[in-house]
């Protein structure tokens, strides 16, 4: 996983459970149900949270890819040697892709050879290029040639896929907004209703409610999966 992204926080999940539970608590009074529906609620949004976390951090790492082949390039034309770029792209690479370029650099430093000391970079293989920048690296070892040429043309791949990736989640920022707000809409409803007096007791205090309850909120999550699924931008 790139840069650590998927690490567990225990403190994190603790801390919404906490505020959900009591916000359920507060809402439909004591009771285990509501002790239930806190819980779900506050696993849900530290979920929803966690994903959108990731997905900025990998689109970031995406287009400081890109960035840091330019620069990889760059250097080498001006320095003659892979070795110094890969140094040079450590020093002043991107935030999130200069300690993968750090860790080759150290392996340089301490007598492995390129080839092995190219093992560092390749934590970057959950981003989109990593594998082709394996093989033009590798076999620039191997055989030569002009690697700034291909790490540019590879560089100008990755800048194409980003705007293409912009420009479809443009398209589709409506039908995923309408997804959120027609998923929670009912709920939100509800919610406000119950806690006005308005009615939808029988959804917390009858056996019968907590299972058309249970469904409903089902088939909300069911219905914003299945938009987001349709809308998704992955090419």
């Amino acid at each position: 996983m790139i840069l650590g992204l998927r690490k567990s926080n225990p403190a994190g999940v603790a801390l919404h459970l906490i505020c959900a539970i009591a916000a359920a608590i507060t809402v439909f009074g004591f009771g285990p149900l509501s002790v239930v529906l806190g819980a779900a609620a506050g696993l849900v949004v530290f979920e929803v949270r966690t994903r959108a976390a990731l997905r900025r951090a990998k689109i970031i790492a995406e287009e400081e890819f890109a960035e840091a082949l330019e620069e990889l390039a760059e250097a080498v034309r001006a320095k003659g040697s892979l070795r110094l770029g890969i140094e040079e792209v450590a020093r002043t690479g991107p935030r999130s892709i200069a300690p993968a370029f750090e860790r080759a650099s150290y392996l340089l430093a301490h007598g492995f050879s390129l080839d092995r000391a190219l093992a560092g970079l390749f934590s970057l293989q959950d981003l989109p290029g990593a594998t082709a920048l394996e093989m033009a690296l590798r076999t620039h070892i191997r055989a030569g040639g002009n690697l700034s040429a291909a790490l540019e043309i590879l560089a100008g791949s990755l800048r194409q896929r980003i705007s293409v990736r912009r420009e479809l989640e443009a398209l589709t920022a409506q039908a995923r907004l309408s997804s959120l707000v027609l998923a929670t809409a009912p709920a939100g409803f509800a919610l406000l209703s119950y806690a006005l007096g308005l009615g939808g007791r029988f959804l917390i205090s009858s056996p019968a409610g907590n299972v058309v309850l249970a469904g409903g909120l089902a088939l909300e999550l069911l219905g914003y999966w299945w938009v987001r699924r349709v809308c998704a931008t992955k090419w």
